[in-house]
């Protein structure tokens, strides 16, 4: 997965495969469609209407977060800003990436309905929507031969569809979280226990910024997540940007030229932003 913004990036006890709700418009799923387990749930996961004491930050689009770099050193769920805040910080966003077009609605249920079933948590999968295509529907396919493609830049995953907006929608966000066509989502890297991810130390495992950094680099080699994998300079700073977005940080500029500040982010220069 390619970052967008910058550059442009089974649970331990699985449990019975759960049919969505929503059609399925553009591809089979290959992954077993499962949620969470009950300790991450826990940990990890709050209902998209759950309030938050989290205040906003006064100015989303200069706002950085240096928090970590070891994956445990990063905000839990209680210290994340509520959907609904995050929302707003970001539907301007997302509405300015589609031409003014009106997307958000079907942008914002499609995450809902995906979280509620999957348990990952709505501010994840927005986080990680606005990292990888700040929410535009008709984001280009990135990556190796252009497979990385939809507002998740999932490889292999569905693109938009005009025939079908929301149907499309639901379906890019589905097949990033849920795992497509054989190949695992950021449920199966947070989750882990599957038998084809056995190459992933199981230390990674049931970790949402250590599932983020292997969601973009493919490969995890430190409980530093702020260390650059292969020649994936966005390695470094993909970990500290979903945290700062789960802060309040709306992804402009301004933020990601105060992240060089931090520790073992100084090597992301102007050029990177």
């Amino acid at each position: 997965m390619t970052v967008i913004m910058f550059s442009s990036a089974l649970s331990l006890l699985l449990l019975s495969p759960l049919a969505l709700a929503h059609p399925t418009p553009a591809s089979t799923y290959g992954i077993t469609t499962a949620s969470l387990h009950t300790d991450l749930v826990d940990k990890w996961y709050s209902d998209y209407n759950t309030e938050s004491n989290v205040t906003k930050p006064a100015d989303p689009s200069s706002f950085y977060s240096c928090s970590g770099p070891d994956m445990n050193a990063y905000p839990s769920k209680n210290e994340w800003l509520s959907f609904k805040d995050m929302w707003e910080i970001n539907s301007p966003e997302i509405q300015k990436k589609n031409n003014g077009a009106d997307y958000g609605d079907a942008i914002k249920t499609a995450i809902q309905d995906v979280s509620k079933t999957s348990k990952v948590d709505s501010r994840l999968i927005l986080a990680i929507i606005m990292q990888e295509s700040t929410g535009g529907v008709n984001i280009p396919c990135t990556g190796g031969g252009g497979s990385d493609c939809g507002l998740m830049q999932f490889r292999g995953g569905a693109v938009f569809s005009k025939a079908d907006p929301s149907g499309s929608i639901h379906q890019m966000i589905s097949n990033a979280v849920f795992g497509a066509n054989g190949k695992p989502g950021f449920l199966q890297y947070f989750a882990g226990g599957a038998t084809d991810l056995s190459w992933i130390d199981q230390k990674y495992w049931g970790n949402p910024y250590a599932a983020a950094h292997i969601y973009n680099a493919g490969s995890i080699s430190s409980t530093l997540l702020n260390k650059q994998e292969g020649d994936n300079l966005n390695s470094k700073s993909y970990a500290n940007d979903i945290a700062s977005r789960l802060l309040g940080w709306n992804g402009q500029r301004p933020g990601c030229l105060a992240s060089v500040q931090c520790k073992g982010l100084d090597l992301r220069t102007a050029a990177l932003c």
